[in-house]
């Protein structure tokens, strides 16, 4: 048996021992299981996956949501097995609380011990700290099934009345044992909870990521980021559950996401004013935003990968996942310390398993005119543009697709390229001399190096492919009212970004994925070709909203 034949076995045995674990009638284990491998699943890392990957528009019944958050595992299973009974509550923590993916709670007491002694004295505090409320916490998290801070933090901030009656009651007791350590003076419960987290957690770097896209500025970004501290949020985790989170309570209707009142907006009110809550277009911003995963990098680079998911498109059929796209383009970025842009680990997830797009996901290769500037992959390259507004040169963005091994063509004949070096965006959008010459001097420095690296291997380069990053449709539109479209390639270069679209075959993805030392010369022929274009800021513009 091949080692990868065994590793796969002792995950689907894993699986059926944890299924074993929480139900006790052979019956409900064998349909439990049935259920489960409908779904396709077959490992326990697989369902622990499942279990704890939000699904935030679902409409699932309280009693079967893991933590008061709708999850994916049931969403799978009332999707493709019509009429099954979906998992509860208990058993949703169950399952995740036997698995390896559990919080390790070592460091975190080891933190909060600190924190204690630092606020409350040594002497009053440590003994309170280790006998206690350490038990009380590890017990919790258990009990819960937490894998991470950003868990935790979400069941704080969770109102009680959307919690099951247990989970209340563990969200009672966490809170309890951890407001045992705020400074007496501090106030009542909200007020030491707000204290305790501002001051416990730091804010972690995607949220200050998907922030700073939000706004228009360095200084909006600042602002927004202190009033969510104040509220508790300091992860997207934290982020994510307060703008899906409704509450009872009735705001305007300038301050609602698509027509419901928010948690994060409730937080805000009261605990920062009525001036500080977002507008509609904010939150709808923020919650786009936060279906992506980006980092920063020092060269002037920045990698997307649009269509790493399922994706629905306007007027045409619903655009299939590129295999391998997403890891590239974090990967390549990695090599070179550039900046990447693609789909979160959560949204290629559900992507993965739904086989499908979510209702909200649109390509953003493929976008009209009037919602560019709302577009979350447009805001993060708006705000790479910002990061290096002092560059004259290597500043570049490059669009990760996936193409097929061979394509057959009208005439007959055969498509055979591994790579398509796309710059028809920069050559054609502007009509500008300067920008057909840019082009010009990209396409010929990267059909240079990357026919010589990949011609090594046996790959093919083409330099002068159809799909070069411009819908050439655009300037032939009949009616006037038609909405243009653009690609990925066509917004960095109205934002004045010199791009680039790499269509790769799926041999030559698999190879970069399996030959790190290729797929590192590949990245560095980037680098270097980047170098022979210019590059010009031009402060782009934008609605505030």
């Amino acid at each position: 048996m091949l080692e990868s034949d065994k590793g796969g076995k002792v995950e689907e045995l894993a699986m059926e021992e944890a299924v074993r674990a929480q139900w006790s009638r052979e019956s409900d284990r064998d349909a439990v299981l049935k259920k489960l491998r409908e779904c396709g699943l077959r490992s326990y890392l697989g369902l622990v996956k499942c279990i704890v990957s939000p699904t935030w528009h679902a409409r699932i019944p309280r009693s079967c949501r893991l933590r008061g958050i709708p999850t994916l595992i049931n969403v799978l299973i009332s999707d493709k097995i019509k009429g099954a009974k979906l998992l509860r509550s208990q058993s949703l923590r169950s399952l995740v609380a036997m698995g390896t993916l559990a919080l390790n709670t070592k460091p975190f007491l080891t933190r909060l011990e600190n924190f204690a002694t630092e606020r409350r004295g040594e002497q009053e505090t440590c003994h309170q700290t280790r006998l206690l409320h350490e038990q009380q916490i590890l017990s919790t998290v258990r009990s819960l099934g937490l894998t991470c801070e950003g868990d935790m933090r979400a069941l704080l901030l969770m109102p009680a009345e959307l919690l099951e009656s247990e989970e209340k009651e563990l969200q009672k007791v966490l809170r309890e044992s951890l407001l045992a350590l705020v400074p007496y003076e501090v106030g009542n419960e909200e007020t030491k909870l707000s204290y305790f987290m501002s001051h416990f957690w730091e804010v972690e770097p995607g949220l200050q990521l998907v922030l700073s896209s939000a706004c228009d500025s360095e200084g909006e970004g600042k602002h927004l980021k202190d009033s969510l501290q104040r509220c508790g949020v300091h992860g997207l985790v934290d982020l994510m559950l307060t703008l899906f989170t409704s509450v009872d309570e009735v705001h305007d209707a300038r301050h609602c996401l698509l027509g419901e009142s928010t948690l994060l907006n409730q937080l805000l009110l009261l605990r920062c004013g009525k001036q500080s809550m977002l507008t509609s277009s904010c939150l709808l911003r923020l919650a786009r935003l936060t279906a992506l995963e980006s980092a920063d990098g020092s060269s002037g680079l920045i990698f997307t990968a649009p269509h790493g998911i399922f994706l629905h498109r306007p007027g045409h059929a619903d655009h299939k996942a590129e295999v391998y796209t997403s890891t590239l383009a974090q990967t390549l970025a990695q090599d070179v310390d550039a900046s990447f842009v693609i789909w979160s680990e959560q949204e290629r997830s559900r992507s993965g398993f739904l086989q499908k797009p979510e209702p909200f996901n649109h390509d953003p290769n493929y976008v009209p005119d009037d919602i560019i500037a709302e577009v979350p992959f447009y805001r993060f390259c708006l705000r790479h543009i910002r990061r290096f507004r002092n560059r004259r040169h290597g500043v570049l963005l490059v669009d990760v697709h996936g193409r097929r091994d061979v394509i057959a063509r009208a005439d007959g004949s055969c498509d055979q390229s591994d790579c398509d070096i796309g710059v028809g965006a920069l050559e054609y959008s502007s009509g500008k001399e300067q920008d057909r010459l840019k082009a010009a001097a990209l396409r010929e420095s990267l059909s240079r190096s990357l026919s010589e690296l990949l011609g090594a291997s046996g790959f093919t380069v083409n330099s002068h492919p159809k799909l070069s990053g411009f819908i050439s449709s655009i300037n032939r539109r009949v009616d006037e009212d038609e909405p243009r479209y653009n690609t990925m390639s066509m917004q960095a270069v109205r934002m004045g970004l010199p791009a680039v679209q790499l269509e790769l075959s799926l041999r030559l993805r698999k190879a970069l994925r399996n030959d790190e030392d290729l797929r590192c010369q590949f990245a560095h022929a980037l680098l270097e070709s980047s170098k022979s274009v210019a590059f010009e800021y031009q402060p782009i513009q934008t609605d505030r909203k």
